[in-house]
């Protein structure tokens, strides 16, 4: 049990790192466009090609930290909890 735990946890830890790491540049550009809309009407892809332009590759990562230290572990407790759950709801002699 004790085991399988632990594999859960780490797989969250992996999961919420790995989603966080891929989606954060589309987070940052939906935020700044939420927060500075000039209403030019560019796309996605547009606005982060101007953002690597203007503040070059690493902007696309500003904030990522602050993210990384949220979701990562929610994943790990939501992961594990939902198996650990899952585990003893599934078989009517652990309860």
């Amino acid at each position: 049990m004790a085991s399988s735990l632990s594999i859960n946890l780490v797989s969250g830890v992996v999961a919420g790192a790995v989603a966080s790491v891929a989606t954060h540049p589309f987070d940052l550009v939906k935020t700044r466009v939420m927060l500075h809309d000039d209403g030019r009407g560019v796309g996605t892809y547009a606005r982060i090609r101007d953002l690597v332009e203007v503040e070059g590759v690493n902007a696309l990562w500003k904030g990522l930290a602050p993210r990384l230290m949220k979701v990562v572990p929610s994943c790990a407790i939501v992961l594990a909890s939902f198996e650990f759950f899952k585990e003893i709801f599934s078989s009517p002699n652990k309860c």
